[in-house]
C-alpha cells in the first residue's frame, strides 16, 4: 500500500490528460458533423421551406399530412389537433 502514494499524482494527471485531449476530440467532432451537413444541404439544395423540415416534434411535415424528416410518429402515439 505504501507504493500507491507515488502512483496517485500521476494517475491525476493522466486522467486531466485525457479529460483535455476528449474536450478537443468533441470539438472537432462536432465542427466534422457541421461539415457534413452544411455539404448534405448544399448538395440538395436544402431550404427551410422544405417539407422535411416541418413540425419533428410529431414526425410528420406541419400540414402535409406527410411524414416529417425524423418518419413517422412511434406507435400509440397520435398527433392531435
Amino acid at each position: 500500500m505504501d507504493d500507491a502514494w507515488p502512483r496517485y499524482p500521476k494517475l491525476l494527471a493522466r486522467i486531466r490528460a485525457l479529460e483535455a485531449e476528449a474536450k478537443v476530440l468533441k470539438v472537432l467532432e462536432a465542427a466534422e458533423a457541421i461539415k457534413w451537413i452544411r455539404q448534405a444541404i448544399a448538395t440538395y439544395a436544402l431550404t427551410l421551406r422544405d417539407p422535411e423540415f416541418g413540425d419533428h416534434r410529431h414526425g410528420q411535415a406541419s400540414g402535409s399530412g406527410q411524414p416529417g424528416f425524423f418518419g413517422t410518429a412511434p406507435a400509440g402515439r397520435h398527433r392531435s389537433r
